[in-house]
């Protein structure tokens, strides 16, 4: 692929742009205590771009060099110095990214010249009711989260995740390819990297490619609730056990010390809708990743965070078809159901014995379980069994790890 020419206004901004956010970057940087470890792919791909400032994966967000990417992509940099702002142009598009404090940027779309909401063709949005999202400053370079970014574009994103590659599909030719036949270009990304993994500084797991054996994940659905959810804290905490907790956002707003607790614990939180109404969710494709946007930064707000593990209410199959799984993949979600239902779900208050023979009785044989549980304020025989099913998984020999975006997924498609 060959790199476009930089732009003259991209210059101006990396001219600029550092020097207003030295101080906020110096702290950021200073505080963070990350590495960067590469992902070892075939590199031959001539698709593939490699970034002088090399893109990372950090808290399931894949973060670019914005001005690196505009030379790819042929969008333009400017930095605004009356507004305090960067306007970020392309064919069609134009929008601002105003830096703010705790390292967060708002993303705005701007009024077209002359418009009737704007004058001066500034953004007619209130920068209060738009999403904030984190940025970060690595060696003088602006990095900023590739999703909201390929929003206003309209590229479609895509995630490999064996290669650690992401591809950027567009509808509009922008030039790069050197393609033999000009009609292919529409079968062929318009950009595709490899990305680092930024982790924290001495931290230490199992690749990828490893077997660690037997491994049991402890899913608990729909919360968080009042009493319940602390209870199943209490006996994981116990049992030394990381679990990861599919949580809807309406209880999220409700209950956000509990979210508070089980990221500091360790455990792993998963989106499972706003709503958890199938009525509404699965509507389109649309009302669903409304839903899962809106938990994801109400999650994000709580902990810091953006979760990109996510679990149907109900299962996936038969709601999520094709369109859903393709929307959710672009956002960067990973698709996880369960091969053990513990069938707490079957009635309020099942018996414990019921519980646990039902877990006992689907992990025979099996070397990886991924257990649903449910975490509802009628489901306290569920934290009652929790004790015991553990001690069992124990004897037979499993681990426990809480699901993150690198474990191999059981889905029912």
């Amino acid at each position: 692929m060959r790199k476009a020419g930089k732009f003259c206004t991209l210059l101006l901004f990396v001219l600029i742009l550092p020097g207003m956010i030295a101080g906020a970057a110096e702290n950021q940087e200073g505080n963070a205590q990350e590495s960067v470890e590469m992902i070892h792919v075939d590199q031959g791909d001539p698709q593939a771009a490699a970034f002088q400032s090399p893109a990372f994966v950090h808290a399931a967000q894949t973060f670019v060099p914005l001005r690196e990417l505009g030379d790819f992509m042929h969008y333009a940099v400017d930095w605004d110095p009356v507004e305090q702002q960067i306007v970020v142009t392309g064919k069609g598009v134009a929008f601002t990214i105003q830096l703010q404090e705790h390292y967060q940027l708002v993303m705005q779309a701007m009024a077209e010249e002359g418009s009737a909401d704007t004058a001066d063709g500034h953004a007619a949005a209130d920068p209060e009711e738009s999403p904030a999202w984190v940025y970060w400053k690595r060696d003088g370079h602006i990095y900023v989260p590739l999703r909201p970014l390929a929003e206003p574009f309209s590229w479609r994103l895509h995630w490999d995740a064996k290669t650690w590659t992401v591809s950027i599909w567009t509808d509009e030719p922008i030039g790069q390819a050197e393609l033999a036949d000009p009609d292919d270009r529409r079968a062929q990304p318009a950009l595709s990297f490899v990305v680092a993994r930024w982790i924290p500084a001495g931290t230490t797991g199992p690749r990828p490619e490893e077997k660690p054996g037997k491994v049991a994940y402890l899913t608990f659905d729909d919360g968080p609730s009042a009493k319940v959810t602390p209870r199943i804290l209490d006996v994981l905490l116990e049992e030394n056990v990381p679990a990861t907790f599919f949580v809807v956002g309406e209880h999220v707003q409700q209950y956000p010390e509990l979210i508070r607790r089980m990221h500091a614990a360790g455990h792993t939180i998963g989106n499972h809708t706003y709503s958890h109404r199938a009525a509404l969710i699965y509507q389109s494709p649309e009302a669903l990743m409304r839903e899962v946007h809106r938990t994801e930064n109400l999650i994000y707000e709580i902990t810091g965070e953006r979760t990109r593990i996510f679990r149907a209410p109900y299962g996936s199959y038969p709601n999520l078809t094709a369109p859903f799984r393709r929307a959710l993949a672009d956002s960067g979600y990973k698709i996880v159901d369960w091969n053990v239902d513990s069938l707490d779900s079957r009635a309020d208050g099942v018996p414990v014995r019921t519980i646990v023979d039902a877990v006992k009785r689907q992990a025979a044989g099996k070397e990886r379980v991924i257990i649903l549980f449910h975490d509802l304020p009628a489901k306290k025989t569920t934290a009652q069994a929790l004790p015991e099913i553990i001690s069992f998984l124990r004897v037979q020999q499993y681990s426990f790890r809480p699901l993150t975006c690198e474990t191999e997924m059981i889905t029912h498609w």
